[in-house]
Parts: C-alpha cells; sequence; structure tokens
C-alpha cells in the first residue's frame, strides 16, 4: 500500500486506489476506507520513520515496504504462542491459517451479514466472467462496497471490544505494555 494511493483519507469518502498494474487481475480496484481503517492506516502513515512511500514501511530496509511475507509470519508467530489449553483455539493448532484465510474469512462473515454475493465479489476485486459483467455493466459498486466495508467495520470493533454476540469469535486480548 503506497501513501499516494490513499485518498481523501480524512473524510467520509476514504479510499484506497490500487492501479491496475499492481491488482492480480489487472483491473484497478477501488476500495473504499471505513473510518475504522483510515484510522489505522493514518497511525501507520504517522509511524513510519524515516518517512517512505509505504503506509506500512519495512522496519529492516529503508525505503522498502513490509515484505509480501510478514504477515504470514506474525500468523506463525502468534500460532507458536497459542496453547492447547486456551479456549477455542484447538483448531488454529490443528490447522494453522495463513493470510488468505482471513480473506475468506471476510467474503464469509459479509454474506453472513447480508452483503449480496455481487458485492461482496467487488469488495475483492474478483472480475465477473459473463457477457454482461464482461462488456456491459461498468458500474464499480463503490457505495455497495463502502456499505460492505463499514459493515465488516463495526463487526471487528465489536469484536475487539468484546461486545461480539458470535459464540465463535473470542475478542483478542491486547499486549500490556509496561
Amino acid at each position: 500500500m503506497r501513501e499516494e494511493e490513499i485518498v481523501d483519507i480524512d473524510s467520509s469518502r476514504a479510499r484506497w486506489e490500487i492501479p491496475a498494474h499492481r491488482s492480480k487481475n489487472g483491473h484497478a480496484h477501488v476500495i473504499p476506507l471505513s473510518a475504522l481503517a483510515a484510522q489505522l492506516i493514518t497511525e501507520a502513515m504517522a509511524m513510519a520513520t524515516p518517512k517512505s512511500p509505504f503506509v506500512f514501511a519495512s522496519p529492516t530496509v529503508k525505503g522498502a515496504p513490509i515484505t509480501a511475507h510478514a504477515l504470514a509470519v506474525a500468523m506463525q508467530r502468534m500460532g507458536r504462542r497459542i496453547t492447547a489449553e486456551m479456549p477455542n483455539f484447538p483448531s488454529w493448532l490443528a490447522e494453522p491459517p495463513s493470510p488468505h484465510d482471513l480473506r475468506r474469512t471476510v467474503a464469509t462473515r459479509l454474506a453472513s451479514l447480508g452483503v449480496p454475493s455481487e458485492d461482496v465479489a467487488a469488495c475483492l476485486n474478483h472480475v465477473r466472467r459473463d457477457v454482461t459483467g464482461r462488456h456491459y455493466d461498468m458500474y464499480a459498486r463503490l457505495v455497495e462496497k463502502r456499505r460492505a466495508l463499514d459493515l465488516w467495520a463495526q463487526t471487528i470493533e465489536r469484536t475487539i471490544s468484546g461486545n461480539s454476540h458470535d459464540e465463535n469469535v473470542l475478542p483478542m486480548m491486547r499486549k500490556r505494555r509496561t
């Protein structure tokens, strides 16, 4: 994520504009940013020292982004701290998740929250393969993507606060600083 791709970060129209040449499917992708996402991105940009063109800069290589596998490494480290005695974590130990599992989780949870599948697909930058999608319907679904991602942010905020009513969701405990 490059700082130049973040647009209107201080407004309700905040978005991340990924150019086509950086997108897996070769199509430009606009991701509306929820207030929570905008806040986290703003904090990450403020923490970058020295100043970097990347939102999530490498802590070791000046002027470079974090490595492509940084999230996978962080998830592995977290997995090593989990013990079988921790409630509801045996599944993590039995089948450690990957970063792509986070993408699947978002898609699944958005669907469970009532977000239509075409809006979920738009959030994921999936390209429609039917004739209408390829040739006629060029609507970017920005309003629908914003609605979906705001709903997801609300779900994340409830989970973080411990106010989730989903029995399958456990709040993550923050590490106390001493």
